[in-house]
């Protein structure tokens, strides 16, 4: 299987837990990022031809003590390196400012960005309420807009200062940030106030 096809198959797997994390949303069962990722996985795991080729956790090859959320080792999916994020109100209304979540959503990035380029990397994000808002008026950010874009020492330089204060708090240290071309490969179906998109790492 080619790079296209294996993309093509991420983009089936994503739209099938869009579908189900949706469904859940819509009918106000609580849900959290590990569940995306349980059902992210689990849609996955039908493309595999044995339960092995999939690790969660795996160790960063560039960063210490920090994992990728979800690997696959072999084809039709792999090899791939899969980080997921989710944004919601909390219950308590004490969310964390926008602009320090903006940076754990670039962490994330970088993340996938300092791993081998050999791997398909991969980005899914669902946002909900305020953050949802806050990336579609980001122009230099089109999370959920299909196309490519790319981010420059001139976005990295414009950053908030939480955003980037978040940055090294979840990379684990000062790191250099690279520039990134990046496609938004699927958007999911907006439902319940709710945003989705899977990103590639293109380089």
């Amino acid at each position: 299987m080619n790079s296209n096809e294996s993309l093509a198959t991420w983009a089936a797997v994503f739209q099938e837990a869009d579908e189900m994390v949706c469904s859940r949303v819509g009918r106000e069962i609580f849900t959290t990022e590990d569940t995306i990722r349980f059902l992210f996985t689990l849609s996955a795991t039908k493309h595999l031809s044995a339960l092995d080729q999939l690790v969660l956790e795996h160790p960063h090859p560039a960063l210490p003590r920090k994992e990728i959320d979800l690997t696959i080792l072999a084809p039709p999916l792999g090899p791939a390196h899969v980080e997921f994020k989710y944004h919601r109100p909390i219950p308590s209304a004490r969310n964390q400012p926008m602009t320090q979540l903006l940076g754990s959503i670039l962490a994330d990035l970088v993340k996938l960005a300092l791993c081998d380029s050999k791997y398909v990397r991969l980005f899914v994000y669902f946002a909900q309420g305020g953050m949802r808002g806050y990336i579609e008026r980001r122009s230099d950010l089109p999370l959920f807009q299909a196309g490519s874009f790319a981010l420059t020492p001139a976005f990295w330089e414009a950053l908030p200062l939480t955003a980037k204060r978040q940055l090294d708090k979840a990379l684990g240290t000062p790191h250099e940030l690279p520039s990134m071309h990046l496609e938004v490969l699927e958007v999911g179906k907006a439902c319940k106030n709710l945003a989705s998109t899977l990103l590639y790492v293109k380089s």
